[in-house]
């Protein structure tokens, strides 16, 4: 689904049923991060972010952790 759906849809049904876009984007980001042997770069680029600057630091305000710390620490998690 493209983020210009996915933000329409968001704001045409806002209730707790449809997660925000940020939600989805990190969701996805972290799926990527943890499946994909993606760059940084390529991965803010896939979701839609102007640079990879920008990508890191709302992962970083949302999560806690840099997109890299945190694919490190998912790749030491159990399958």
């Amino acid at each position: 689904m493209s983020r210009l759906k996915i933000l329409m849809l968001t704001r045409l049904f806002p209730s707790r049923e449809f997660p925000s876009f940020g939600t989805f984007c990190m969701e996805r980001a972290k799926a990527l991060l943890r499946e994909s042997g993606l760059s940084i770069t390529e991965l803010a680029l896939e979701l839609g972010f102007s640079s990879p600057a920008h990508f890191s630091s709302r992962f970083r305000q949302l999560t806690g952790l840099t997109p890299s710390d945190w694919r490190a620490a998912a790749s030491a998690w159990p399958d």
